[in-house]
């Protein structure tokens, strides 16, 4: 049989459920922890829209966890997890819609996340955000409640299907919070259901499986774009609205870096435009567009600080040990290296200067190309800091 290889990081929501159907059906399998890789090349190859659960299998490779428990459920043998009635798989898939719709939002995206995953990497639950999701969590539990109430063991009935072990998952987080806690106790015959739940033989297997419980430490990059999502909604800062970025033509290494930056942490739907230094204010007011890297703006250089280390601080980005590792890297780079005298700086500055000489038509081509370098060096500074060494070490033991 070819080998099964789940690919995520631990605490997530969505690789539970896939692991859980791949437990139940007794596929063995290998977890691959993508948390030191999320959002690297080497994760949008697999999944072109930045997410997890990924299954491979052989040479099969799966995104999406209704795609990947439905395939698993097909492709193994072991206890059928889809009804045969036409009518019970329709509520089951209506039950995983469910989920995704109204369940995973409310109890792990708005509440789970505020509550545990966001401070344990040291940034502060917002209130407004727990406090929208709650009335919306107590709409589910009802649903669930009164769905519950036909008294059999599981969701649909007499037989376990995926809609208990979609519903598993959100549940259970929700469930480690104070609001999930104090809520629960109102809801008996789900109270029971998740008793039944924990007690049955593959979410033990499944749960005995599970690393010590360790911080999400790519959750800081949620929060950030969490944040700049709630200022433009607020309007309480007028630049955050503007979709177009403006700085000088000829890029070399910051103009290259803050792209990078912004297209990965700050605005997804940037759009970046390029032109000569003396026409680069007139064309931002033309545009409206946000200036950065020239000379007397916000982001721009400030001391001996570049523009990338002033996007950092002005996103709130600087909870990120790495990207502030790599923003002393690209300051390195980017001027004469007397601030931090990162030893890799000098690198960067030659691909850089050589990506210049590749004869690329424009700035646009250069920065796509050029951008999996920032990529490779962000992935170094997250595994440097991963071992503690936050200020880069480049310099190797010995083979």
């Amino acid at each position: 049989m070819p080998d099964v290889v789940v690919l995520g990081f631990p605490r997530s929501t969505f690789v539970h459920i896939a692991r859980l159907v791949l437990t139940h059906k007794q596929v063995p399998y290998t977890f691959r922890d993508l948390e030191p890789e999320m959002g690297s090349a080497t994760h949008l190859a697999l999944h072109p829209f930045n997410r997890v659960p990924i299954l491979q299998h052989g040479d099969f490779t799966l995104y999406e966890t209704s795609a990947i428990a439905a395939y698993i459920d097909e492709a193994f043998d072991g206890p059928a997890l889809h009804p045969k009635d036409v009518r019970a798989r329709a509520r089951m898939n209506q039950w995983i819609s469910a989920v995704n719709s109204y369940y995973y939002p409310y109890m792990i995206y708005h509440v789970s996340h505020e509550r545990r995953v966001f401070p344990e990497v040291g940034i502060a639950s917002d209130e407004k955000v727990v406090a929208h999701a709650l009335p919306k969590i107590e709409v589910g539990l009802q649903v669930l409640e009164r769905e519950l109430g036909h008294g059999k063991d599981h969701v649909l009935g007499s037989d376990l299907t995926l809609a208990d072990f979609y519903v598993l998952p959100s549940t259970y987080a929700f469930g480690l919070t104070k609001e999930g806690q104090g809520m629960y106790p109102k809801y008996p015959a789900f109270c029971r259901w998740r008793e039944r739940m924990e007690a049955h033989p593959t979410v033990r297997t499944f749960r005995a499986a599970l690393p010590p419980h360790a911080p999400i430490e790519h959750a800081r990059h949620w929060a950030a774009q969490i944040l700049i999502g709630r200022r433009r909604r607020s309007h309480a800062r007028q630049m955050e609205d503007r979709m177009k970025w403006i700085t000088r033509e000829h890029v070399k290494v910051d103009r290259v870096a803050c792209p990078w930056l912004i297209k990965k942490f700050v605005d997804r739907d940037a759009e970046f435009v390029f032109v000569p230094a003396d026409k680069v204010v007139d064309e931002a007011k033309r545009l409206n567009a946000i200036l950065y890297d020239v000379k007397n703006v916000e982001l721009g250089h400030h001391g001996k600080e570049c523009s990338f280390e002033a996007i950092l601080k002005k996103y709130e980005l600087t909870g990120d040990p790495a990207l502030v590792l790599l923003g002393k890297i690209v300051n390195g780079a980017d001027t004469d290296n007397t601030l931090y005298q990162q030893p890799e700086a000098p690198g960067l500055k030659a691909v850089a200067e050589g990506f210049r000489h590749l004869g690329f038509k424009d700035d646009h081509a250069v920065n796509a190309a050029e951008w999996i370098v920032y990529d490779a060096l962000y992935a170094y500074c997250r595994e440097r800091v991963r071992q503690g060494k936050h200020n880069g070490d480049f310099v190797e033991s010995a083979a």
